[in-house]
């Protein structure tokens, strides 16, 4: 599990209506994120931990504190399995 995912700087990322859609120049594929997901994935900066993600979430997200948690920790290893975040600092 990666503690402080980064995103890839050379993806390239369009939004669209309030979903996130990114080009991967190493694969030619796209993805395109839920809101969730897109906000998740801006969050990875390299430097914020999993916890802290999972809090900014809640600020924004009326939800259950755990569902939240798991839910950061499941796109993370999703977004690390494609190959669109890295391990940060």
């Amino acid at each position: 599990m990666i503690a402080r995912p980064k995103r890839r700087g050379d993806l390239l990322l369009r939004e669209v209506e309030e979903e996130l859609l990114l080009f991967d120049p190493r694969t030619g594929e796209a993805s395109l994120l839920n809101g969730t997901a897109a906000a998740i994935f801006d969050l990875c900066d390299g430097l914020t931990p999993l916890a802290a993600m999972a809090e900014a979430i809640l600020g924004v997200l009326p939800a259950d504190p755990e569902t939240v948690r798991a839910d950061v920790q499941r796109i993370v290893e999703e977004l690390a399995g494609m190959g669109l975040i890295e391990a940060g600092e």
